[in-house]
């Protein structure tokens, strides 16, 4: 849980309760409000990780009831030892050699082919426990161009990915500031350090910030700088021989957001795309929806992604 949560919790504290979806949606504003009081320089994202973080974020935002704590607290330290709360972790050094495997990944990847004129189709289906949706995506050959995304709550243009977004940056990229990052892996980790908002999971943010543009199908030489950054996150664990929900072979990119939930990002093993992704409770807690227990281990959210070439926006594979 992040101090923004909390902030939430406490403005809400004797009011009704807040619904998923706004919850969220306050939530993504506090965000981009906080971003640019902090540094007009930057800021972050669209409608939604397309995908894969951004789906799922929505999907279990009411997972918890914010009312109270969950029906089962994690396990206690052990004696003698204290650990941070996760807003106070920042991101560590960066280490002389990798914390884990996610670099491998973009060890032998490639762009989709897509000839001019026609577009790169991203369709994410995402299923969790009071919600069903899906997102698509249209991305033109040349990325400057116009991009379209339909959603259930209807369709949005705009160039270069930027949708209806006040602040472009880590939270809400477009083309333009995604080809503007390092496409070395140490130098992007230096730079997600330095534009770390404070008092935050910086492991967990980093994580969302990295997967949001993977969401995106970037060019192969970011997802490599991408992947390469996540193996300098010591919280980052890979898992071989993952499948998505619909029996596709993956390898799981996971970090657990103490204390409440665990993320997997699920990235195909011959492309080095994002093919899913998934949220898993950490704890026994009730939902903020319906009241209900919601068991550790129960996967709270889901989604797979495909991929095809159109020639036209709107249109469908």
């Amino acid at each position: 849980m992040t101090d923004v949560d909390e902030l939430i919790r406490r403005l809400r504290s004797g009011g009704p309760a807040m619904s998923e979806r706004a919850f969220a949606s306050g939530r993504e504003r506090l965000l981009d409000a906080m971003a640019s009081e902090r540094a007009p320089r930057r800021a972050r994202r669209r409608l939604l990780p397309v995908a894969t973080a951004a789906s799922i974020a929505v999907l279990a935002a009411g997972v918890v009831a914010l009312s109270g704590a969950p029906a089962t607290a994690p396990p206690a330290s052990p004696p003698g030892t204290a650990e941070a709360p996760p807003h106070a972790r920042p991101l560590p050094p960066l280490s002389d050699t990798p914390r884990n495997e996610a670099g491998t990944l973009g060890t032998d990847i490639s762009d989709l082919p897509v000839p001019p004129g026609d577009y790169l189709y991203i369709e994410e289906r995402t299923t969790g426990l009071h919600r069903d949706e899906v997102t698509r995506t249209w991305i033109p050959a040349d990325r400057s161009g116009t991009w379209q995304r339909t959603t259930g709550d209807g369709t949005v243009r705009g160039p270069g990915g930027r949708f209806d977004t006040k602040n472009v940056g880590w939270r809400h990229p477009d083309a333009a500031f995604a080809a503007g990052l390092p496409r070395d892996a140490r130098a992007l980790y230096r730079q997600l350090a330095a534009d770390q908002w404070p008092r935050v999971d910086a492991q967990a943010e980093a994580f969302h910030k990295i997967t949001g543009l993977l969401a995106e199908a970037v060019p192969a030489d970011l997802r490599r700088a991408l992947y390469g950054a996540l193996g300098y996150l010591p919280d980052v664990t890979v898992e071989r021989g993952a499948r998505t929900a619909d029996g596709r072979p993956a390898v799981g990119v996971r970090i657990d957001e103490r204390p409440l939930h665990r993320r997997v990002l699920l990235v195909g093993p011959e492309t080095g795309l994002p093919i899913g992704s998934r949220l898993v409770q950490l704890v026994d807690a009730r939902s903020a929806a319906d009241g209900h227990l919601v068991r550790a281990g129960t996967v709270v959210a889901e989604s797979t992604v495909r991929y095809a070439v159109v020639g036209q926006l709107g249109d469908k594979p």
